[in-house]
């Protein structure tokens, strides 16, 4: 059975929440895919999540997907919804 010191990194996915220059405060999702060297089942992901500000950095370890493409589509939907309430909120006043 393979285990974690035998797994080799086989590609990454960087993603920054905002590319844009903001006053160096940035949010960057990175997906690591592992292969454990086993015939199946062999992929695995680690993600980071990392928070930097001008002066100070944290990091979280995220093992397996945590974060995963329906979660994020989930969350613009609901963002989307919640913005578009608002707004009409707004004009109605």
């Amino acid at each position: 059975m393979s285990g974690l010191t035998e797994s080799k990194e086989v590609g990454r996915d960087v993603f920054v929440f905002n590319p844009q220059d903001n006053s160096g405060e940035e949010l960057i999702l990175t997906t690591i895919f592992c292969d454990n060297g086993d015939e199946t089942n062999n992929i695995y992901t680690v993600q980071e999540l990392m928070l930097t500000s001008s002066y100070s950095r944290s990091l979280f370890l995220l093992y397996g997907s945590s974060i995963t493409p329906d979660m994020l589509r989930k969350a613009a939907d609901q963002m989307e919804e919640a913005i578009k309430k608002f707004d009409s909120e707004r004009i109605t006043e």
